[in-house]
C-alpha cells in the first residue's frame, strides 16, 4: 500500500507550490512538474511559431517585390504603346512623303497605280 501511495504522489503535481505574479514573472513556474513533462511539446510549440513568422515575413517580401513588378510590366507596357504610336506615325504614307520632300530626294512618288502580274500555270 504504501508504495500505491508514493506513486500518486509523484504523479500528482505539487499542491504545495502556489502560482503568483512574482513567481510567474520570476519563472519559478516553468520549474513545476508539469512545464518539466511538457518542455518537449513547448519547445516544439515554439519552433512552430518562429517558423511561422518568418514564412509570413518572406511571404510578405515576396508580395511587396510582385507589386513593384507590376508596375514596372505597367510603365513598360506604356512606353511600348508609345512608342508604337511614334512608329506608327512616322511610317504613314503622309509622313514619308514630307520627309522625302524636305530632303530633296530625288525618289518620287509614283503616280501610276501598281499593276498586279499574273503567273503562267504551264
Amino acid at each position: 500500500m504504501d508504495k500505491d501511495k508514493t506513486r500518486q504522489d509523484k504523479d500528482r503535481p505539487d499542491d504545495d507550490v502556489k502560482i503568483n505574479f512574482s513567481s510567474l514573472m520570476g519563472g519559478d513556474v516553468l520549474l513545476l512538474p508539469f512545464f518539466k513533462r511538457q518542455l518537449g511539446l513547448i519547445m516544439l510549440i515554439v519552433v512552430l511559431f518562429i517558423l511561422y513568422i518568418s514564412n509570413r515575413y518572406s511571404a510578405q517580401q515576396e508580395q511587396v517585390q510582385i507589386d513593384k513588378m507590376k508596375e514596372r510590366l505597367v510603365e513598360a507596357r506604356y512606353s511600348a504603346l508609345a512608342a508604337s504610336s511614334e512608329l506608327m506615325k512616322e511610317s504613314r504614307q503622309s509622313s514619308v512623303q514630307d520627309a522625302l520632300d524636305e530632303g530633296h530626294s530625288e525618289v518620287k512618288v509614283s503616280m501610276q497605280s501598281p499593276v498586279m502580274l499574273e503567273e503562267d500555270d504551264e
